[in-house]
């Protein structure tokens, strides 16, 4: 049964661009895969990923609430499905909007997280250190400690936002707003060891919570832990996001 719209790849200008394409096809799923098993024996990232990323750089910047907004539910699943089988899909055809949400999904499916969840305590130091030249040299440092595919996609994925947010007045998209949308699909959930912190259990000063407070329960110490975690991960992807990688 045929889809909705026309499947047959047509080279665009925008994915022509693409660096390293040329033989850089999957040939598995492309959902839920290791990256580094996806990229070429050249670390190019697979060519549904790089022609996307194409097309969002060249769509993108004129495309209001690009990454925030939603897409159809029904086109967003035979997308990812062709995708996901290999078929040749003209992605320059594609709505960017739609394009966008792939990449989100994309991004949130591979199993250990672009800036893989075992750096997490690398990146939160980086983001103690005092001066912003010293934060950012810290984030480049930790940002080489990824594998090659993972800082491959990085820097392009940070470039096209850096590209987006510099094109606010179009976009409707400021830098902090796409770290608000892209942040969480990097990193997905953080362990529980990571967000219940031992500040939970003391007081304002670091002190001992004594037997006449009121100790709040598990659940709550839990849930603040997290929320403090979550504005860390937030600054990092806003930091990530204005950084030069390159």
């Amino acid at each position: 049964m045929g889809l909705p719209w026309p499947f047959a790849l047509r080279r665009t200008p925008a994915a022509a661009q693409a660096p390293g394409q040329a033989g850089s096809g999957c040939s598995r799923a492309l959902f839920g895969q290791p990256l580094a098993a996806l990229c070429g024996e050249d670390n190019t990232l697979p060519r549904p990923i790089q022609e996307l990323l194409a097309v969002l750089h060249q769509e993108g910047p004129t495309t209001e609430g690009i990454f925030r907004r939603a897409a159809g539910g029904t086109e967003l699943r035979q997308l990812r499905e062709a995708l996901d089988r290999g078929t040749e899909v003209d992605v320059g055809s594609q709505p960017a909007l739609l394009l966008a949400v792939i990449l989100k999904e994309f991004l949130r499916s591979i199993p250990t997280k672009l800036l893989v969840i075992d750096l997490y305590e690398d990146w939160m130091a980086a983001m103690e250190r005092a001066s912003k030249q010293a934060k950012v040299e810290e984030l480049k440092a930790v940002a080489d400690k990824l594998p090659v595919a993972n800082l491959l996609l990085l820097k392009r994925l940070m470039a096209l936002l850096q590209h987006i947010g510099h094109n606010a007045a179009t976009s409707r998209m400021s830098c902090s707003n796409l770290a608000i949308c892209i942040g969480p699909n990097l990193e997905g959930n953080m362990p529980c060891k990571h967000t219940l912190r031992h500040d939970t259990f003391t007081g304002a000063k670091g002190e001992a919570l004594s037997d006449a407070e009121p100790v709040l329960s598990a659940d709550v110490r839990l849930t603040r832990g997290r929320k403090r975690s979550q504005r860390r991960l937030l600054l990092l992807h806003k930091e990530l996001v204005v950084a030069k990688l390159r």
